[in-house]
């Protein structure tokens, strides 16, 4: 189980970045972006390059959605340890088939 807590742990340490990252951009343009790759570009750009789920195949993709005119946003990944336990971690959520890390904002 080891490869695969390890991927797990990089896709959570991935989403406090880009959390974080969606947070300063909200604070500069009072709205989130419509893709993530708008944190990476501009003049100055807020988080470059933009994080990747470590496998980036098939079901493993990191999948950013913005609603309400980009006033909230849901961040969603597909974890490999169908045992995993925490904060935002529920239950398969397609198309995941194994345990989802799942951050909504809303404000």
């Amino acid at each position: 189980n080891g490869p695969k807590e390890a991927r797990d742990t990089k896709r959570k340490t991935d989403w406090t970045t880009l959390q974080k990252s969606l947070e300063e951009y909200y604070l500069e343009y009072s709205v989130y972006p419509p893709a993530l790759n708008a944190l990476s570009t501009g003049e100055t750009p807020i988080l470059s390059p933009i994080p990747a789920d470590p496998t980036n195949t098939g079901v493993y993709v990191y999948t950013y959605t913005p609603a309400n005119s980009n006033t909230t946003y849901t961040l969603t990944a597909c974890l490999e340890d169908n045992q995993a336990i925490g904060v935002d971690i529920i239950a398969p959520v397609s198309p995941c088939a194994t345990k989802t890390f799942r951050l909504l904002n809303h404000n």
